[in-house]
């Protein structure tokens, strides 16, 4: 492809994109030519050279500026009919395309707003698990209670002993349950703070890692639930037998409490360390696929 910079003499700002473009268009793979800029035309400005494409402002131009203005305009040389793309399905953990992206709107607004919508999601589902047992006491009935309750069994086990206890009644998520969608809230959030923030003090919440090192953040986690499973940890008699025992009761504080917490929060770093990066590499490709199309389409019809 060949790939045009309007430029002015004297013009620093010209002679910084052209020393930019100049290493990339060896490794992209287009021609790269200077030309001076029309009259009344802005400077430094690129064009490339395909049907359909616009004229870009080049002044403070970056690398990742350029290199998605120089996809659209790859894009454009694909035949308008007949594409097999327009058939084919993309391949799981691809990038998305612009075509994609204007294909799927609902797709693409839930990636974009990817953040607030795991944020609320969570919010709504853990208020509704400790606010359900308050309806009861508030006049309300047990029949709401009884509704969330009978939904959240099929993501907890609910055992009473192992659960807070509002209005009497026991929480819809026992303490493990409640500690890992909580840990996945805040460390969730930490994590989008610390990205968004630049925040050196959260790097270490942002370094991705292998299914391998998630496996090992969860494996106290793993050990923890199989021991009760197994029957290696104090049944539900020992530890009526023993309310005050720190090691043998189920009581808030005992050891049987911290265990549940602390592993459920560790297993969550693990989960925030490999899934967030993941995400947020095709939310920001469908980002960045957005806003391209957001200024071509209202952008000026001949300079962006």
């Amino acid at each position: 492809m060949r790939v045009t910079l309007y430029t002015r003499e004297g013009c620093a700002e010209s002679l910084r994109v052209w020393e930019m473009l100049l290493p990339l268009s060896s490794q992209r793979d287009f021609s790269l030519h200077k030309a001076a800029s029309p009259e009344g035309a802005p400077s430094p400005c690129v064009r490339f050279h395909v049907q359909g494409a616009p004229f870009y402002q080049a002044e403070d131009l970056n690398q990742a500026g350029f290199l998605s203005y120089l996809r659209e305009a790859e894009e454009l040389l694909e035949p308008i009919e007949g594409r097999k793309e327009d058939v084919r399905v993309r391949q799981p953990g691809s990038l998305p395309s612009s075509r994609d992206e204007q294909a799927h709107p609902g797709r693409s607004f839930l990636w974009r707003h990817r953040v607030g919508g795991i944020v609320s999601a969570l919010s709504v589902f853990l208020g509704l698990a400790w606010l359900a047992p308050l309806t009861a006491s508030w006049g309300w009935g047990e029949g709401f209670y009884r509704a969330v309750h009978g939904v959240y069994r099929l993501v907890c086990d609910q055992v009473p002993e192992r659960s807070a206890q509002l209005g009497g009644l026991p929480v819809c998520l026992c303490w493990r349950c409640t500690a890992i969608y909580l840990g996945s809230l805040l460390f969730g959030i930490l994590y989008t703070v610390g990205r968004d923030h630049r925040l050196a003090p959260l790097d270490w919440l942002q370094r991705p890692v292998s299914l391998r090192v998630m496996l090992l953040f969860g494996l106290p986690l793993i050990l923890d639930g199989a021991s009760h499973a197994l029957g290696w940890r104090a049944g539900a008699a020992l530890s009526a037998a023993n309310p005050h025992d720190f090691w043998l009761s189920w009581e808030l504080f005992s050891a049987d409490w911290w265990l549940r917490i602390v592993t459920s929060l560790l297993a969550t770093v693990g989960a925030v360390k490999f899934l967030c990066p993941r995400l947020d590499k095709l939310g920001f490709e469908y980002e960045r696929l957005y806003r391209a199309r957001q200024s071509l389409r209202h952008g000026s019809s001949v300079f962006q």
